[in-house]
Order: structure tokens, then sequence, then C-alpha cells
């Protein structure tokens, strides 16, 4: 060895072999961490999609339905039992999936209006019939029938509100009109309010309507969804359901029947350029009619004449 000693020797080697050991461990040590990552944003993933209003709508339906807000009052009960104005019935039939749907048919007599119209009203989010009398003596004035429902979950109708069913729902009111009650396609006007115009839309694609009245509705889901609940502005729009999309503006893209677009300019609920978005987008035959003083879905005294002289204007053109 030279002369040197062996534990001079052995002691120069330690620190090479230490230093090839701590070259293995890094290597080491930075694959598990990066695995560990990819494992981390795998499952973040999985729960980003699997959360998302496309794969599990039924944790969004609460903001999106209100059964129990804003139902009839006993003296609205009353007001509708006994309202004699015209003649008009209490209509029971059954949705997709066998629930009991309560409708209500008000009929103007054929010698008030020179052609038989009548109004297929798809409802909004919240309330029954009883409460939404008021609003339907206003479209009786025009001169036109209404016949209206409750879908799934609201008033005295069986089940539970999804995406699917009240879009199923407003098909079946099409249906029980036509086939029961004799009513043909080119006297319907379809009537949507609120949510409603989202059923209403979808209706006017899948059945035959000699028009269509849209008040008060949003252009989209998704579009409504990101302004109303900031959690889900981070779910582009594929990330929401498809099959019914609830897209108003992708409807009215395509042709349609004459349409009518009306909006409360004090709405604080769904903002007008929801309306002015769908009018802009919609292929004619369209009309856009803004009531200046109303809000969401009341129509202010003032606006009365507006309102009804616009929808009087629209059945006229229709004929």
């Amino acid at each position: 060895m030279n002369g040197t000693p062996k534990s001079s020797y052995f002691s120069n080697l330690k620190p090479k072999v230490m230093e090839s050991k701590s070259n293995g461990v890094r290597p080491l040590r930075v694959f598990v961490w990066l695995r560990r990552l990819i494992r981390t944003l795998v499952v973040l993933v999985i729960l980003y999609l699997a959360l998302s209003p496309r794969m599990l709508p039924g944790l969004y339906t609460h903001k999106l339905f209100h059964p129990d807000k804003e139902r009839g009052s006993q003296v609205e009960i009353s007001n509708l039992d006994s309202f004699k104005s015209v003649p008009n019935q209490q209509c029971l039939f059954k949705a997709k999936d066998s629930s009991d749907l309560r409708g209500w048919i008000f009929k103007v007599p054929d010698s008030v209006s020179r052609v038989s119209r009548i109004f297929l009203v798809c409802p909004g989010n919240a309330g029954d019939i009883p409460k939404r009398l008021e609003f339907i003596k206003l479209l009786l004035s025009t001169g036109a029938s209404v016949f209206t429902y409750e879908p799934r979950g609201f008033g005295k109708s069986g089940g539970v509100p999804t995406i699917a069913n009240i879009c199923e729902d407003g098909t079946s009111a099409y249906d029980y009109l036509t086939n029961v009650l004799g009513y043909r396609a080119e006297q319907i006007v379809i009537y949507g309010i609120s949510l409603g115009t989202t059923v209403a839309c979808h209706v006017s694609s899948v059945r035959k309507a000699k028009g269509l009245i849209l008040q008060s509705g949003f252009a989209s889901l998704p579009r409504i969804a990101h302004e109303k609940v900031s959690f889900l502005k981070i779910y582009p729009n594929w990330l929401f359901p498809q099959r019914p999309a609830l897209n108003n503006v992708a409807i009215l893209e395509q042709p349609h029947v004459p349409l009518l677009i009306m909006h409360g300019a004090m709405d604080s609920i769904i903002d007008i350029d929801h309306s002015r978005e769908m009018y802009s987008r919609a292929l004619a035959p369209k009309r856009f009619v803004v009531c200046p003083r109303s809000s969401h879905v009341n129509i202010d005294l003032a606006d009365v004449t507006i309102f009804t002289g616009a929808i009087k204007q629209f059945l006229a053109q229709l004929n």
C-alpha cells in the first residue's frame, strides 16, 4: 500500500461510496414524488368531472327548481275554484313515467276570436296553477284559450322535477292537448315563462305549433348558471346537461315557428340581456318587446297594454 495506513485508505473510499448512494436516492425520490403528483391530479380530474352538472345534475336541482315556493294561498285556490269568467276545468293526465300530472284548461268561446287559438303555457321553476290565475286572466284577455299544467313535483302533480322530466312533461302536456282535448297543431301557440321558456323551445323542436312566445327567459343553462352560481364557472358549456340541453339559443338558431320574445326591463332575476341575445341570434320571423316597468314574471299595471297589445298583434299576424 506504499506505506499508506489501511485506515487512511478506507477512509478515502467512504466519501465516494456515500456520494454514489446519494446520487441513486435522488432519482428515486423524484420518481416517487412525480407518481404521487400524477395520482393526485388524476383523482382531482375524476372528482372535477364526477361533480360536474353533466355527470351529476341532481346535485344542482335545488338551484334550478323551487316546487315549494310561491304556492297558491287558500284565497287563490278558492279564486280558481270559483272562477267562472270562461268555461274551465281541471285536467289529469300522465307523465312519461306514469306520474300523475295536473293541468287546467280555460276555454274562450270561439265567437270571441275569429280564429280559435290556445296557449300551451309552460310554467317557471316555482308556483302552481292557483298562483298563476291572474296571469292566466291576462292571456285570456288577448282572445285565446289557455291550457297550463304543473310539471312533476309541482302543485298537485306527482314525481320529482329534473331537467329531463320538465321537458318530457311539456311534451306530455302538448300530446294531451292534441290527442285528448282535440286541438290541432295550427291552433297551438307554445308559451314559456322563465325556466319554462326552455321547455317551450324544446316542445317546439319536437312538436308542430303555430307560434312560440318566450317571456323572461334565459339564453342557455350554462350562461345563467355561470351568472348565478360562481362555483359553476369552473365548468365549460360541454360539462352541462346536453340532452336536453336547456339551450334556447341553439334551438332558435334553427328554423322555427313565428317567435315573440318579451322581457321586463326591471327583471332582477334574469337579465334582459338574455332575451336580447336570443333575439339577435334567432332566425326570422321574430319580434322583441320590452315591458319597461315590469319585473321577472309580474307584468306591471302600466305595461298591461304593451303586453296584451303585443300578444294580440302576434296572434293576428299568425292568421
